[in-house]
């Protein structure tokens, strides 16, 4: 069994943060110890929303945002894959799916008069 948090955003000292821990696996004797994540942060004044990827991925970790700074806006899509791990074909999917997903994300754009 693993226990895995959902990415969120977090103000700390002015900055933002999207972050999302590493699973951690329950069978360890000490749940006090995870090693690594993810994590997305931005100076005060730079705005960041958790963007849900929708899929469960297992060849790389991932976390995205969608980050405002004035009238500029973007998706960051910040991915981890482990150096030491072989690529297959099953991670070159998964980052296809990825891609494809966040090259046609498109937030409406509202404009006061």
């Amino acid at each position: 069994m693993t226990l895995t948090r959902c990415p969120f955003v977090l103000c700390t000292n002015g900055c933002n943060v999207v972050e999302h821990a590493r699973p951690h696996d329950c069978s360890q004797a000490s749940l006090s110890v995870n090693h690594g994540g993810i994590i997305i942060v931005t100076v005060a004044g730079v705005s960041l929303i958790a963007v849900d990827v929708g899929v469960q991925l297992s060849t790389f970790e991932c976390v995205t945002a969608h980050v405002t700074s004035g009238t500029s806006s973007c998706v960051v899509v910040l991915l981890y894959r482990p150096g030491l791990i072989a690529v297959t074909a099953t991670f070159f999917a998964e980052l296809s799916d990825i891609l494809d997903r966040f090259s046609t994300l498109c937030r409406p754009t509202c404009a006061r008069w």
